[in-house]
């Protein structure tokens, strides 16, 4: 066997020290070892050995119940991915709207959202989904075009989603979001301008079982009393009841 080899140099790093949550793994030959999971995906498995070192194994090492064991671990623990994220906006044009009593600047911008995996193994069959908000511009933002966003009591904010390229380790992928519209207002007749603050965007990674596997925020202190919104929640969940 291809990896065969492997469980006797697992076996020589064995202590007999106590860890939680320790499963027997076996192979076709026989061979067993002790050690608990700390992540998986359906193809490798990064297990924790009783001395505490830790090991990342292909899956097809162990014997089909073995196997079998970990898909189901991963359905009771949803892996905590390590990803690096890093936002970027940027802004891409500029249009005026002199038309009505109130001049509106509308800033068009998107965000690009960096993400580079941190793990040993590769990051497939994930989607990205995110929001992004922005406050009210005072009575103006009623009439003003907002875009795809949609109006909450307390903020404005859009929702997207995209599939996320098989990400190798170490490498990096780019998110681009759908345009943002920031407006500024500025009453002709005199009276308070009025402007739309881009407050920052909040990022899921969710994985082939709709599982949220990473998230993020670009700015903690302007995002920390908002609320995750998915327009089609209502809309997914008639669907799983028919």
């Amino acid at each position: 066997m291809k990896y065969r080899h492997l469980f006797p140099a697992l076996f020589a790093l064995l202590v007999n020290t106590s860890i939680a949550e320790l499963y027997e793994f076996r192979n076709e030959a026989g061979q067993t070892i002790r050690a608990e999971i700390l992540s998986a995906t359906p193809e490798q498995v990064s297990i924790k050995l009783e001395n505490g070192r830790t090991m990342l194994v292909n899956n097809s090492v162990f014997i089909q119940e073995d196997q079998e064991y970990i898909l189901k671990w991963i359905d009771a623990h949803p892996t905590q991915l390590k990803l690096k994220v890093r936002f970027e906006e940027k802004p891409e044009d500029e249009e005026v709207d002199e038309s009505g009593s109130v001049v509106t600047t509308s800033i068009l911008t998107r965000y690009d959202i960096h993400l580079q995996n941190s793990e040993p193994f590769p990051i497939t069959g994930c989607e990205v989904h995110y929001l992004i908000f922005k406050s009210k511009g005072g009575v103006y933002s009623s009439s003003a075009n907002q875009g795809s966003f949609d109006e909450l009591p307390e903020y404005l904010v859009q929702y997207g989603t995209s599939q996320m390229d098989d990400l190798p380790p170490n490498e990096t992928t780019t998110i681009i979001t759908n345009l943002i519209i920031v407006n500024e207002f500025e009453p002709k007749g005199g009276g308070k301008d009025a402007e739309e603050d881009l407050m920052g965007i909040w990022v899921r990674v969710i994985n082939e079982k709709k599982q949220i596997v990473f998230e993020a925020k670009s700015s903690e202190p302007k995002l920390k009393n908002v609320t995750w919104y998915d327009p089609y929640a209502e809309t997914k969940e008639e669907d799983e009841d028919q």
